[in-house]
């Protein structure tokens, strides 16, 4: 009997080394396709939030929330403009995410006044991956996660063992600043990139 569970055990161990094995294959792909592609940063604008302060005559609150959006958003653009470096970088509103998901890309990238500028252009051919900014929710997570995640170009989540996200949170009370978590992300992907050389 024991030889049984025995077997089984270890059938068990190496079908968790084969799936260890093929999530870091995936996720070498991933970080390679990155380096080549472009890394498109979503942007919101919260307009239904807006749209109801509007709506309800709340003018005061209406223009404190939008300024509010506005410097959130600057200082995100800022701070990875700044920083990121390790492939193409782009950057679009949530408004238009169903065009960037279809590949649909003319006129949807925004320039440094945050218009939508028809001369920035992305080849619809090169890998795309999307970074999600802000509040993020996720099942492998605990929660609400405010930061920074990386998603596939149809909108869905990478997974571990790629370095999918950073938190805003760096634990023991200690708030990441948008330029620490912009120096993160390339430093995580610089470091992964390393990791899994392609043969």
């Amino acid at each position: 009997m024991w030889e049984k569970k025995l077997f089984i055990f270890c059938v068990s161990i190496l079908c968790l080394g084969f799936t260890a094995t093929e999530k870091q294959e995936i996720a070498a792909k991933h970080i390679h396709q990155i380096k080549k592609g472009v890394l498109l940063v979503r942007l919101h604008q919260h307009k239904a939030v807006l749209d109801k302060l509007k709506y309800h005559g709340q003018d005061v609150e209406h223009k404190k929330k939008k300024e509010e959006i506005e410097r959130f958003n600057k200082s995100i653009y800022e701070a990875l403009s700044r920083v990121y470096d390790f492939s193409n970088m782009e950057f679009f509103y949530a408004e238009n995410s169903k065009n960037v998901r279809l590949g649909k890309l003319d006129g949807v990238f925004l320039n440094d006044a945050f218009m939508a500028d028809s001369s920035i252009v992305v080849d619809s051919s090169v890998p795309r991956y999307i970074l999600e900014v802000g509040d993020i929710i996720f099942p492998s997570m605990s929660g609400h996660q405010n930061g920074l995640a990386v998603l596939n170009a149809q909108f869905e989540p990478l997974e571990s063992p790629f370095p999918y996200y950073v938190k805003r949170s760096g634990g023991f009370f200690i708030k990441r600043t948008d330029t620490d978590m912009a120096i993160m992300l390339n430093n995580q992907f610089q470091s992964f990139y390393n990791k899994y050389p392609l043969n």
